[in-house]
């Protein structure tokens, strides 16, 4: 369960993921580095370093300084609670987005699109509703990586 402070942490479950499969690799002991609302600057590296293998780190809550320092050393830091299967899932859905959004981004127009990332029938629905012009949904699966592209008048549902 990804249900802690990541400086109150004393265990972190690492995990694997490749091609959308989650594998546990190990759980990694550590002495927390936060006390009374305060940090060890040593142990706070310390620590990181132990993580350094590690390309994200998934917590409940980080600070910034904490945070900025997880980065230097390359570990991108995300504040997903939940089921640990989960926030990696809703990881791999926030990478699937940046990724879409870039594509997007590099493509010329006239005048740039208007991004937006809906995650169920109501919010594409008001989308639709709202828009003035007509609207381009992407719409696909992060577990298959497959990606279509409807292109529909607005105000039509």
């Amino acid at each position: 369960m990804v249900n802690n402070h990541f400086g109150k942490a004393k265990q972190f479950y690492i995990y694997q993921v490749k091609d959308d499969k989650q594998q546990f690799v190990e759980i990694r002991t550590m002495t927390p580095v936060c006390t009374n609302g305060s940090h060890k600057d040593k142990k706070l590296m310390e620590n990181l370093q132990k993580l350094s293998d590690c390309r994200y780190l998934l917590v409940s809550r980080i600070g910034t300084i904490a945070a900025n320092a997880a980065e230097s050393i390359g570990i991108e830091c995300y504040e997903i609670p939940g089921m640990i299967e989960d926030s990696i899932e809703q990881l791999n859905v926030w990478n699937d987005k940046e990724r879409i959004i870039s594509k997007i981004q590099d493509l010329e127009y006239a005048t740039p699109p208007k991004v937006l990332f809906l995650t169920d029938q109501y919010e594409i629905n008001q989308a639709i509703r709202e828009e003035e012009n007509e609207i381009t949904l992407l719409v696909g699966s992060s577990n298959e990586r497959e990606i279509f592209m409807i292109t529909m008048k607005s105000g039509v549902v």
